[in-house]
């Protein structure tokens, strides 16, 4: 049975305000934002920015101008946007308190999970070095965050992370078929980590990062969505998010809907 719609209340990301009051480095968000669209694949362009910053096109006009002339981003005659090796490696950075924080959050504060993205928008900008190396070191050092998103080593330069010798990860919709099939969820990507009702539904049916679940087209075409079978029930998810959330290939013929915990779970873990 598929999950009541929840009440979206969370923004997209900390406002201008909250970021303002809290003395947080827009240029490091920026320079995330840029890095997740490389790991994402998606061209990046200011409309890219402004959509997922939930800002005004002046400010973000402004802003990717000061980031090229500190020599952090490249803008082409095409207004396309590309980190320069200076950029990328400041973002990984970054990008390393964001996920390490996610993980800190969910797994010793417990904070809900459709939370902890926004949260560690907030804290990536205000750990310190010797913060950083310390919760690595309580959280046994990491590679993966809940979400299964790759966290950069201390001082990497670009989109350095572990080879686990996995499967390669495909979108849900290029997965599901007319006949139900099995699949382990591999990873939420960025730009769905703020949808907080895909993100509790998933929740509430038992579909997290490392569940092997039963997938199926919802429709007699894609544009319909894909069925989910966790753990605990079904959703439905819509074929725009299916196009991002990626989940591993399994060959085997289906068994017992949503009730094996793979292996892959265990990798989200590693350490190290």
């Amino acid at each position: 049975m598929a999950s009541a719609p929840r009440r979206r209340t969370v923004p997209a990301e900390p406002s201008h305000s909250d970021r303002r009051q809290m003395f947080l480095d827009a240029a490091g968000m920026y320079l995330r934002i840029l890095f997740e669209l490389e790991e994402e694949g998606v061209a990046a362009r200011h409309q890219e920015l402004w959509r997922r910053l939930g800002i005004s096109r002046p400010t973000v006009w402004q802003q990717v101008d000061r980031l090229a002339l500190d020599g952090f981003v490249v803008v082409s005659p095409a207004k396309h946007l590309a980190l320069t090796p200076r950029g990328r490696a400041h973002a990984a950075a970054v990008i390393r308190k964001h996920r390490l924080a996610e993980t800190f959050l969910l797994e010793v504060v417990g904070l809900s999970w459709d939370l902890a993205h926004v949260e560690a928008s907030r804290w990536q900008h205000v750990i310190g070095g010797d913060a950083e190396r310390k919760i690595a070191g309580r959280l046994g050092n990491p590679v993966w965050s809940p979400f299964g998103c790759p966290i950069p080593p201390a001082g990497a330069v670009g989109h350095e992370h572990p080879e686990d010798g996995r499967p390669a990860l495909v979108p849900l919709v290029d997965a599901a078929g007319d006949e139900r099939c099995r699949v382990t969820l591999g990873r939420v990507p960025e730009r769905l980590q703020t949808d907080r009702d895909l993100l509790l539904a998933l929740l509430d049916v038992g579909a997290l990062p490392g569940d092997t679940v039963e997938i199926v087209l919802a429709g007699h075409r894609e544009e319909d969505g894909v069925r989910i079978a966790g753990r605990h029930g079904t959703v439905v998810v819509p074929a725009l998010a299916g196009r991002s959330l990626l989940v591993e290939r399994h060959e085997e013929r289906p068994r017992s809907v949503g009730t094996e915990r793979s292996a892959g779970a265990a990798r989200f873990r590693q350490t190290r």
